[in-house]
């Protein structure tokens, strides 16, 4: 008989509450952004330096809310390390 992998741990039968909650929490604002996308397919211009567009209004908002949080954790990172 094949071994499907049920013995290991994970999220199934013997996943505990907790991590039951752990992945609802971590997937409820992954769904708040997916409809706030889809609800905002408007186009519209966008232009940053020499680039210019149409994007989605949505798609726009949220790349412009990655970049920012990528860039603050680079800026975190270098004022961190520019300390020791």
């Amino acid at each position: 008989m094949p071994d499907h992998g049920h013995d290991e741990p994970g999220f199934g039968r013997s996943a505990s509450p907790r991590q039951w909650a752990s992945l609802v929490a971590g997937l409820l604002p992954l769904v708040a952004v997916a409809v706030f996308v889809l609800q905002n397919t408007d186009k519209v211009k966008v232009s940053f330096l020499f680039l210019s567009g149409r994007l989605a209004l949505g798609l726009a908002l949220l790349l412009a809310a990655v970049l920012g949080a990528v860039g603050a954790v680079f800026l975190s990172f270098v004022r961190r390390h520019r300390r020791n």
